[in-house]
């Protein structure tokens, strides 16, 4: 994720007009849609902490016991290998889409909502 915005001082006046082009198309940039640009300074420094954040997180291995939800499609490459970080984890593969498709299968609703 790229985050853009303007170098130097903005003065209020000019700042709709850097936000109208950060939404040009084919530009990487946080979603900008209600924010006051009063507040678009405070937007972006949250959004370069979140990405830099993402960037650099290096999780700690987890001992214990884990499931790990993945459609098959997502079965292939380094993403789908949990062992450096969950030795123990079970992997249950559904065919299924994505993330929310897999929230709505019998045996994820049975594991979140043991009756």
């Amino acid at each position: 994720m790229a985050v853009v915005a303007p170098s130097g001082p903005v003065s209020p006046e000019r700042l709709p007009y850097g936000c109208a082009r950060l939404r040009a198309p084919g530009l990487d940039v946080f979603n900008l849609d209600g924010v006051k640009p009063d507040d678009f300074f405070w937007h972006a420094a949250v959004t370069a902490a979140a990405s830099f954040a993402q960037e650099t997180y290096d999780p700690r291995p987890y001992a214990g016991p884990a499931l790990v939800f993945q459609t098959k499609r997502a079965l292939s490459g380094e993403a789908s290998d949990w062992s450096p970080v969950a030795p123990n984890a079970r992997t249950l593969v559904l065919d299924v889409t994505d993330g929310l498709e897999i929230m709505k299968t019998p045996e994820f609703i049975a594991t979140v909502n043991p009756r």
